[in-house]
């Protein structure tokens, strides 16, 4: 009966930690309300949300049904707009439930008093910035606060070099060698990524990388089979398309992709002491599981050489759905 905050950068697990407990870890006697808030929150919002759960206990009481406990899980708490005199409405309207135990009733005309009982708040935010704000002490106050760090890179390492290896335990040996070099390759890239020249600007305001973006690029490559990918040069291509789908798919200016574009052939090139002739066999380097049609009952992604083909088959594609979806 404790309400708990835990503020932590984006990508360590928070909302994953928290979902598990509260799905899993919990006895039957409490239920959870999810509330994930955004810019555009209301506090009437998020008080009707929460009136609408409860259960009238006695004259202006309110809570869950008898013999349960609401947990109310609030996902990025500090990300409501401020209003005109600084403060964020919702966080306010919750403020006031954790420190004085209810709030009043907009509906009725008197306005009276509603005590809620049986509710604990937890809490995730992210850090101040990109969008997010400082959260008043006030509401710090009134919560046990659980801190999450990034992750160590030994900690990634082996997070990744599991799912990866045990993906990869088919593949012929000269791919299963090269995961190593691999996993430590992409963990040099993100952190020059992170800590480069990429930073978040005005104009650039999306550019905020995490680890939800090594997690993506492992996840792409973990689609092929092993008869796409039978070298390591095969896996260099794979590895770099991703990155460059991950990453450089979100840069707005030639000289932010060309800097990317060096640190993956500079990366490919010491790890792997393969040329960069050896690792471009084509104008771009492109992987997709289209080529082959979309009705097909196995789509293989592999890698597509034939780039003027690829652009056939795509407005192929289009003029199908045109035709079937006509406006």
């Amino acid at each position: 009966m404790k309400h708990v905050l835990t503020p932590g950068p984006t990508g360590t697990g928070k909302s994953v930690y928290i979902q598990e407990l509260t799905t899993y870890g919990m006895t039957e006697e409490y239920q959870t309300l999810k509330m994930t808030f955004s810019a555009q929150t209301s506090a009437n919002q998020t008080q009707d949300f929460i009136d609408d759960k409860c259960e009238k206990r006695r004259m202006r009481v309110y809570g869950p049904p008898n013999g349960k406990r609401f947990i109310i899980f609030v996902d990025d708490l500090n990300m409501p707009e401020k209003e005109e005199f600084g403060a964020q409405p919702p966080i306010e309207l919750l403020r006031q439930f954790a420190g004085h135990g209810g709030w009043y009733d907009r509906k009725s005309k008197e306005k009276p008093f509603n005590r809620l009982v049986d509710i604990i708040l937890v809490s995730a935010m992210g850090p101040p910035g990109g969008g997010r704000s400082e959260v008043t002490q006030r509401m710090q106050r009134l919560f046990n606060i659980l801190s999450y760090t990034d992750m160590q890179f030994e900690a990634i390492t082996v997070i990744f070099k599991t799912i990866v290896d045990a993906f990869y335990f088919n593949f012929n040996t000269e791919v299963r060698k090269a995961i190593d070099t691999l996993i430590e390759a992409q963990l040099e890239v993100y952190d020059n990524v992170l800590n480069g020249p990429l930073k978040p600007t005005p104009n650039k305001s999306h550019y905020t990388f995490n680890l939800r973006d090594i997690s993506k690029i492992f996840g792409g490559c973990v689609i092929v089979n092993n008869k796409t990918v039978r070298s390591n040069v095969e896996l260099l291509r794979l590895w770099i398309h991703e990155n460059k789908r991950v990453f450089g798919d979100r840069l707005n200016d030639n000289p932010d992709r060309k800097y990317l574009d060096d640190l993956l052939i500079d990366k490919s090139q010491s790890k792997f002491a393969l040329s960069k002739d050896e690792i471009f066999n084509s104008e771009r380097i492109i992987f997709g599981d289209f080529m082959d049609g979309i009705d097909v009952e196995t789509r293989v992604y592999r890698q597509i050489d034939d780039l003027r083909g690829m652009q056939t088959q795509i407005e192929t594609y289009l003029e199908d759905y045109n035709s079937t979806f006509k406006i």
